[in-house]
């Protein structure tokens, strides 16, 4: 899930200063609560809030036809929190894992071994899907992929007269994009890759082609990556499997903190900007400025 305004560094006006992306124990279990944003997990659901918006996500794990995983065991760390658990039926372990990072909350679901199936059963497969499930609600609008508020924007009107032109300020309504919910796929430890189905509602789910799982070289990895799709501004390091740029990414200006006139990436899959994609900053923060930003 993209956030739709980094959180990694913040500008208070004058200087860019760091974002603490660490969880602190509450009673109730977890948090990260920075500038606008926060994000709260126990070990039955996670709440993300920003600009007023909230998204409830409760995962239900993963499901093949009537099977559920058992022994889930639930761990937070630095900015991570994750479950363990197995589905016992095909003898596999999962590993459903979020990261707080300044653009998005990552989620991965690692299918750590091929499943066990009995030879005999195979004929039987065909179209049978592994399934991830998370209930999923917001208090803002869904559009497409788009979770988003409406706020109201002034805008300058020019209506002509007989004695002239006169400007006159008009208050409409406009979408304003709050988070925004990235497209799935499945990557295995050769890199093979498939676009996934998933669907956006009330519940969340993805669906895996089960004959693929059973040809792939494990680990398997779903829904990995960083798409930015609206311009950003972003400092200091990010790795991921794969990142998509097909916007506008501002490198921050250097104001002596750590981290800021600076911009790594890397990716231990690919990297790909499309044309409509571009990396830029202004000052101490653009390619080759005092900031020593860099890709």
């Amino acid at each position: 899930m993209v956030i739709d305004s980094p959180n990694g560094y913040y500008f208070n006006g004058t200087t860019w200063l760091p974002v603490n992306l660490t969880f602190r124990r509450v009673p109730q279990g977890y948090v990260i609560t920075e500038n606008n944003y926060q994000v709260f997990v126990n070990e039955s659901m996670i709440k993300v809030s920003k600009d007023g918006v909230t998204v409830d996500m409760t995962p239900q794990f993963i499901r093949l036809l009537t099977y559920s995983p058992s022994g889930a065991q639930f761990y937070v760390k630095d900015n991570t929190f994750y479950w363990n658990f197995t589905l016992p039926v095909i003898d596999t372990n999962f590993t459903l894992l979020f990261t707080v990072t300044p653009t998005r909350l990552e989620k991965k679901i690692i299918i750590w071994n091929k499943p066990n199936i009995p030879s005999f059963l195979l004929p039987f497969l065909s179209g049978v899907k592994l399934s991830y499930f998370e209930d999923f609600r917001h208090s803002g609008v869904l559009s497409g992929r788009e979770i988003v508020i409406q706020k109201p924007v002034v805008v300058p009107t020019v209506i002509n007269t007989s004695n002239g032109s006169v400007i006159t300020n008009t208050t409409i309504m406009k979408n304003y994009t709050v988070f925004k919910l990235s497209s799935a796929y499945v990557i295995d430890a050769k890199g093979n890759k498939r676009q996934l189905i998933d669907t956006v509602a009330n519940r969340y789910s993805i669906d895996v082609d089960f004959n693929w799982l059973l040809n792939a070289t494990y680990p398997v990895v779903i829904d990995p990556g960083l798409e930015v799709t609206a311009d950003t501004t972003l400092c200091g390091n990010y790795t991921y499997d794969y990142i998509s740029i097909s916007a506008a990414v501002y490198v921050c200006d250097y104001n002596g903190t750590a981290g800021t006139g600076l911009l790594n990436l890397t990716a231990t899959t690919y990297i790909n900007i499309t044309s409509t994609g571009n990396i830029t900053g202004i000052g101490a923060g653009y390619r080759g400025g005092a900031g020593g930003d860099r890709l």
